[in-house]
């Protein structure tokens, strides 16, 4: 059978163009990321404590770039931890404050409110900022 797919280009150029988009794809995710201050690898560099919870993935701006359902924030003893998935570069970075840290009023971290510690301005969709919420009490108390 006769597949008019192939006439034109061959398969090995078929290849070389989706390798260079792919290479294209990388280098622009490490620049936004870069952008975003995230670092690859911070596990064995902090002392993060226990791990209390982790998230569902959500939404959010963080240093001026939006990322959408690819950020998963870590409950730890010593802090909170926001990872970014894999598929989008997968950096983490870490924010030394207790959840209590962040509360305004009426004992709620304000769903509008931005997070500013270390140089990194972070802010978090809905679903995130009611998941911290939720686990104000168990993290005080940790």
């Amino acid at each position: 059978m006769y597949f008019r797919y192939f006439e034109g280009l061959s398969f090995l150029s078929h290849l070389v163009i989706i390798g260079i988009f792919a290479f294209v794809f990388f280098i622009f995710l490490k620049l936004l990321n870069t952008k975003a201050k995230f670092k690859n690898n911070i596990n064995g560099k902090i002392n993060k404590g226990k791990l209390v919870k982790k998230s569902p993935m959500g939404s959010g701006n963080i240093n001026g770039v939006n990322y959408k359902n690819g950020l998963c924030i870590y409950i730890y003893q010593n802090g909170l931890l926001v990872e970014l998935l894999w598929v989008l570069g997968g950096g983490q970075i870490w924010l030394p404050l207790k959840i209590s840290d962040l509360v305004k009023d009426n004992n709620k971290i304000p769903s509008h409110g931005e997070i500013n510690i270390g140089g990194n301005k972070i802010k978090l969709s809905y679903k995130l900022i009611e998941f911290l919420n939720e686990n104000i009490e168990e993290h005080k108390h940790k």
